[in-house]
């Protein structure tokens, strides 16, 4: 009888443990994630999942191909706690598109999906501020440097700037 017990309440557990995660919007690996920055004079890199991975490539400012691609798998943890950083930094209220009058400079993506939770966004030398709303001038915000080093940070600490 003790052991139908403890199978039994091992199994609520568990169950309990997955509809807590389910409950959470921001937990485990996103559905969707691509994200790119780079410019014409400097180097470019791209990350998108593929198969719980994400495949991290450059191109350096001094070549005309991408490198081959680099496979980095993070943690559940890893990705909830990217998923809290976005959150916290008003990420879901960016808008679709960032533009500024400049011609040359960095172009940036940022395409991702986490449970009911997406994001759409490109820029091209402009970049939300934690309202959402575009900075003033050219210069990345405090909340676009934010989120390109919780990008760093998930890739291991790999360039994403």
């Amino acid at each position: 009888m003790n052991k139908r017990i403890f199978l039994l309440s091992l199994f609520c557990f568990s169950l309990g443990i997955s509809v807590l995660r389910a409950a959470d919007p921001l937990a485990g690996t996103p559905q969707q994630f691509k994200a790119t920055i780079g410019g014409f004079f400097g180097a470019s890199y791209w990350v998108e999942l593929k198969d719980g991975s994400i495949y991290y490539t450059v191109k350096r400012a001094d070549s005309t191909k991408k490198d081959d691609p680099v496979i980095i798998k993070p943690t559940d943890a890893q990705w909830q706690e990217f998923g809290k950083t976005l959150d916290g930094l008003g990420a879901w209220k960016w808008q679709p598109s960032y533009r500024s009058d400049a011609f040359d400079g960095t172009q940036w993506t940022l395409d991702i999906v986490i449970g009911d939770r997406k994001i759409q966004a490109k820029g091209s030398n402009s970049y939300p501020e934690a309202d959402g709303k575009p900075g003033k001038g050219t210069q990345q915000t405090a909340t676009f440097n934010s989120y390109l080093a919780a990008v760093q940070k998930l890739l291991g600490g790999k360039a994403f700037r």
